[in-house]
């Protein structure tokens, strides 16, 4: 799943707190049934902490996501980060 990011939504993230909302909203539009699965998102960000993009890598089950170093940062490649 990709996010797509708009220019009003490409905010400087400043903390913790700043991707904590972002995924939120994110997350609550999912069904119920997939918001108790792990999820592992890759969130792209420049130099200056200006939001690029947001990917969802995998999805797992109830308790973990697998996920190999090659495809979390194949998607930083692809993005161009």
């Amino acid at each position: 799943m990709n996010v797509k990011i708009t220019e009003k939504d490409r905010i400087k993230v400043a903390d913790a707190d700043d991707i904590f909302a972002i995924m939120r909203k994110i997350l609550l539009r999912e069904d119920k049934i997939d918001r108790n699965k792990e999820h592992f998102w890759f969130v792209g960000l420049a130099a200056n902490n200006q939001l690029l993009f947001i990917e969802l890598v995998a999805v797992g089950g109830f308790i973990n996501a697998s996920v190999s170093p090659r495809e979390a940062f194949q998607v930083a490649v692809l993005k161009g980060a």
